[in-house]
């Protein structure tokens, strides 16, 4: 006897609710996944796959990733410049630091579009944590560093 397995498709209120899409005219978003489900059960073992499968909680795990992105790439921004201008007289390279991540973070609440500002966060304080990185790079190259800056190898 097989075992049930649960399929759950939430779906938000919005202004294409009760449109059809994609390349399956006349199929439900709730045929869609559970035929989807179907297939995986056919060619996986029971074992590897979940016994539910629900949409949005893989739709809140993505925005986990992606405030936890935004926050360490913050977090390196600041490390970055400290132990750079611990061994460099300044490093006030990027795009991306404190005012500008505040300043989007009020913004992508205040409008109701937190998704869109934490990438854009993640990337430009990623970016910014590379440009700082070349920086002191470039800079210890050329021998300008701090009196008594100790390089290790």
């Amino acid at each position: 006897m097989r075992d049930r397995h649960a399929v759950a498709l939430v779906q938000d209120e919005g202004p294409d609710e009760g449109e059809r899409g994609g390349k399956c005219p006349g199929a439900t978003p709730e045929e869609l996944v559970r035929v989807s489900f179907e297939f995986l059960l056919e060619r996986e073992p029971r074992e590897s796959i979940m016994r539910r499968f629900e949409l949005a909680i893989i739709g809140r795990f993505f925005y986990v990733v992606l405030a936890s992105i935004a926050m360490s790439s913050s977090f390196m921004v600041s490390y970055t410049r400290a132990r750079a201008e611990a061994l460099i007289p300044t490093c006030k390279v990027g795009f991306m630091e404190r005012p500008e991540r505040l300043v989007l973070l009020i913004l992508g609440a205040a409008f109701y579009r937190m998704a869109p500002a934490l990438w854009v966060i993640g990337t430009m304080a990623t970016a910014t944590v590379i440009h700082r990185m070349v920086d002191t790079w470039k800079e210890i190259r050329g021998g300008r560093t701090l009196p008594g800056a100790t390089l290790s190898a």
